[in-house]
């Protein structure tokens, strides 16, 4: 029969899953009791607080084995990957940008593929995490285009430091952010078209 789970703010199907000794997100999310919700949340990693999710009875598995032989026994635990778009300022595609990403003790580093995506697999109840990521060299501004006048350099006195603060802004070399992981929610309700 099974019983059902009210979702909390920063869950999905994976997280449910691993918490209640599921071998795959699969296992519990296309669960045929999980019909409506499917049908309502067609992405189980994008559920709703309040969403009301069925976690049926697990069904036990008999193992046949040799008393005086070795056995190995593989439990499967449910994976979770993390999906990140790295865009710049103005929406163009962070490409092969070096990253880090951070949580707890442990950290990930690897590159943004050609469309600035980055994949990590992550653990299924992580929740937060920060990642770096180091962001491109800009173009050298282009040459200012010649119009024949020949100046000689000695008439000019270059200031060695500027007093408009425009000019000495230095654009940051790496962008920080804290990742808030399952707290976005499908963007039919509220919570998340908000959050987008």
């Amino acid at each position: 029969m099974g019983k059902n789970h009210t979702v909390k703010n920063g869950e999905c199907a994976t997280s449910i899953a691993a918490d209640n000794g599921f071998a795959s997100v699969k296992d519990l999310f296309n669960h045929p009791d999980n019909a409506a919700l499917r049908k309502l949340r067609p992405n189980p990693n994008l559920l709703a607080a309040g969403d009301v999710i069925v976690i049926p009875d697990h069904k036990p598995k008999t193992l046949a084995l040799k008393a005086d032989a070795k056995h190995k026994i593989v439990v499967t635990r449910p994976k979770a990957e993390l999906h990140v778009h790295l865009r710049d300022l103005v929406g163009k595609k962070l490409k092969n940008a070096p990253f880090k990403l951070t949580h707890g003790a442990a950290t990930v580093s690897g590159v943004s593929d050609g469309q600035g995506l980055i994949k990590v697999a992550i653990p299924p109840g992580l929740t937060s995490a920060q990642l770096d990521v180091q962001l491109p060299e800009p173009p050298p501004p282009p040459a200012p285009k010649s119009d024949g006048l020949v100046l000689p350099t000695e008439t000019f006195i270059v200031p060695t430091t500027s007093k408009d603060p425009k000019k000495d802004y230095q654009p940051p070399k790496t962008l920080v952010w804290t990742l808030s992981i399952g707290s976005l929610g499908p963007a039919q309700v509220t919570t998340g078209a908000q959050r987008r």
